[in-house]
């Protein structure tokens, strides 16, 4: 006799009754489909794990991503902080403007000079010569440190 796919044998006589090895074989089938579904559970799991994994990897990388960033910016802001203590015009405004640009329109300060008359000299605005040279305080100038001249362009 074949149940559920398997070969049973019924026995007759003080031997195991059928219904006994019937009760056994939904015993068998009971378990079969709890680990089934455990299995199913499991599988789940992992699938959360590895999104939550991909959540974690991606947010890992922008944090990589946002301290290179704040790495280039130190290094920034210490080139102007070194350029600005050196009394010189920073790399980061240099570049954006020509050589002749630069070359043209440089002025040493000079002992007494102040960013109201500097500008009287060449013809612009303490506003617009603040503002080419991003000076955080103007009262701060220097003798020696040099400021970019903008063109006069009336």
């Amino acid at each position: 006799m074949f149940i559920g796919g398997f070969q049973v044998q019924v026995l007759v006589g003080d031997d195991i009754p059928v219904v006994v090895l019937l009760l056994l074989y939904s015993g068998v089938l009971f378990v079969v489909s709890l680990l089934d579904k455990l299995i199913d559970e499991y599988n789940q799991k992992v699938n959360q794990y590895n999104d939550l994994f991909s959540s974690y990897e991606n947010i890992y990388l922008e944090y990589d991503r946002l301290f290179d960033e704040y790495e280039k910016d130190i290094i920034t802001y210490d080139s102007l902080v070194e350029s600005y203590n050196a009394g010189v015009i920073p790399p980061m405004i240099q570049n954006q403007l020509s050589e002749e640009e630069v070359r043209d329109n440089i002025y040493v300060i000079e002992a007494g000079d102040n960013l109201w008359e500097i500008p009287q000299k060449f013809g612009t605005t303490a506003e617009k010569i603040i503002a080419l040279n991003e000076l955080a305080d103007p009262r701060l100038i220097k003798p020696g440190q040099k400021l970019i001249i903008p063109q006069n362009n009336n």
